[in-house]
């Protein structure tokens, strides 16, 4: 199955703060898993909090709806922050 992919605003910012080739590779990344879900280092997180995907350094939150076959891409953040409350 194939995901719609969607990209939050906040997350569009994220991804234009990074450097061209950190941006192209996460960006790949994305695209990857978009595809096949069964490609990259794709995981649930704990407490039901949606879905990470590691891009080197850089963590990629994600939301599921299975029903409707979006992936909704929320914030790309440094591993260091991306798991901070």
């Amino acid at each position: 199955m194939s995901w719609d992919l969607q990209v939050s605003k906040q997350a569009r910012r994220d991804l234009a703060a990074l450097n061209e080739e950190d941006r192209n590779a996460i960006n790949v990344a994305i695209r990857r898993l978009a595809n096949d879900p069964s490609q990259g280092n794709f995981k649930k997180l704990r407490g039901g909090q949606g879905w990470r995907l590691r891009a080197g350094n850089w963590r990629v939150l994600l939301e599921l709806d299975t029903r409707t076959g979006v992936m909704r891409v929320t914030r790309v953040l440094n591993r260091r922050d991306a798991y901070r409350g």
